[in-house]
């Protein structure tokens, strides 16, 4: 087949912005993990607190006699929206020693958490105390860095093909990852392909596009899964028409009759 009715479309970059996604995710991925554990036992007279995360591990032993008590120290948020953030503190003689995973709020948890502590120091009849604090809920919101990157590096299709059989009216649409060596396929009537369009889709950083066919069925099959600004779309469709109107079989509009870049 002459290689002008095979058309291949390539989203390069969709590989390396998944790459930058996941360098991000790694990035944080100790922070992400990290855990504070603090143990004591009124028998030793020791508090063990340790620090650590996928990649390390650090703690150090304090004196019970040493430990004065727990505080909430409140600061102001740097979010926009403003308000104050809290943090948990174990306030020893010589040193302050954080007992949450950086700062949040509301309040309250850092209250029931110093609570808790003061309440050991000061009733002698408790013979341990054991509190672990990690990034809860939070850690599973900012995973979709890591998990995005994988997905956009691996997940996507990100090449899709087109070959036109003129003898037999026929459009061979195949979609495949950049690593895979077969591809998703599917085979079109070219009579029954009514339009090659633009989709308009709108997004948080303004109006994003992606090249489909639709069929007169009414069914809309798009050219890659996802939807991007640019020139990119516009010169996909514009491809594909030309591709088309090499079959007798394509009834669609003419290459630039009616098509309008929006």
């Amino acid at each position: 087949m002459n290689s002008e009715r095979i058309l291949r479309f390539k989203h390069r970059l969709l590989p390396f912005v998944g790459l930058i996604f996941l360098l991000l995710g790694l990035m944080i991925l100790p922070w992400l993990t990290s855990a504070k554990t603090l143990n004591c036992e009124r028998g030793t007279g020791e508090c063990r607190f340790s620090e650590s995360s996928i990649f390390s591990e650090h703690s150090v032993v304090i004196p019970l006699a040493t430990v004065q008590e727990a505080v909430v120290d409140r600061r102001a948020s740097s979010s926009d929206s403003g308000g104050y953030v809290y943090r948990t503190l174990l306030v020893t003689d010589e040193d302050r020693h954080q007992l949450t995973v950086g700062s949040s709020s509301p309040r309250g948890p850092h209250d029931r958490l110093a609570a808790q502590v003061n309440h050991f120091l000061s009733d002698t009849s408790e013979s341990e105390l054991s509190v672990r604090r990690t990034m809860g809920w939070w850690g599973l919101f900012f995973l979709a860095f890591p998990l995005g990157g994988l997905f956009l590096m691996f997940g996507v299709r990100n090449i899709s093909e087109a070959e036109l059989d003129v003898v037999n009216g026929q459009l061979h649409l195949r979609k495949r990852r950049w690593w895979q060596s077969t591809a998703l396929g599917r085979t079109l009537d070219v009579e029954e392909i009514e339009d090659v369009d633009l989709e308009n889709r709108q997004s948080k950083n303004g109006q994003t596009r992606r090249t489909v066919l639709r069929m007169r069925d009414g069914e809309v099959i798009p050219l890659f899964g996802i939807a991007t600004n640019g020139k990119g779309p516009v010169r996909r469709r514009d491809q594909l028409i030309s591709l088309l109107q090499q079959s007798p079989q394509f009834q669609g509009p003419k290459h630039g009759s009616h098509h309008q870049e929006r």
